[in-house]
């Protein structure tokens, strides 16, 4: 193959991958949940996330809540699941129960953009070991 042709074809696999649009929905990624996952609006805001399941592509989730402040946010338990490109997780609180619904994107492996039914918005980022 001339060096030419070789080039042309590695710059159009690779154009995707430069693009500055928006991040890409992953139908089917491969997730590794079990971590602990940072509140990047809140550093003292974190939740403990465990799976069985990970390196699947859905699959289901258990977890705690942490705040080092905040009391009501501090040891509740956490249920969740994903499938696809969706991820959700509904944490037990003391005032009643938040449900967080996200969707994986191509930077989403490691920083997950949450809401709640009324709006509120949580981004959680994966803690770096």
């Amino acid at each position: 193959m001339g060096k030419g042709i070789g080039f042309a074809i590695l710059t159009l696999m690779l154009a995707p991958l430069s693009s500055c649009a928006s991040p890409a929905v992953i139908q089917g990624a491969i997730v590794l949940i079990s971590n602990t996952w940072e509140n990047t609006a809140d550093p003292q805001h974190s939740f403990s996330l465990a799976s069985g399941d990970d390196g699947e592509r859905e699959g289901a989730f258990t977890g705690t809540e942490f705040h080092q402040t905040n009391n009501a946010l501090n040891g509740n338990e956490l249920v969740g699941s994903w499938a696809n490109s969706t991820i959700s997780f509904t944490v037990e609180r003391p005032t009643g129960n938040t449900t967080y619904t996200g969707t994986l994107t191509e930077d989403g492996l490691d920083q997950i953009a949450f809401t709640t039914a009324s709006g509120t918005h949580l981004t959680l980022r994966r803690r770096q070991n």
